[in-house]
């Protein structure tokens, strides 16, 4: 997992790892498109998608792999 990335939920599914309360829309699409990549992951967002009773954070699901990194989602 790149530095800064990290958080304490790790899964591999489909071959790519995905790193933080990753939406379950975001994990069909990458299966979908199958972009070269390693994975994805939810930076600097502490509870993204956990704001049951909380205001909502705003965060970004950051693609990773050999190209660097991008946005792979807004919220």
């Amino acid at each position: 997992m790149p530095v800064g990335l990290q958080s304490g939920h790790t899964g591999v599914i489909a071959g790519y790892a995905v790193e933080g309360h990753i939406p379950a829309g975001d994990v069909l699409r990458l299966i979908a498109e199958r972009p070269l990549a390693a994975g994805i992951a939810v930076q600097g967002a502490r509870f993204a998608g956990m704001e049951i009773g909380r205001r909502r954070n705003a965060y970004v699901v950051t693609l990773f792999g050999p190209a660097g990194r991008s946005a792979f989602a807004h919220y």
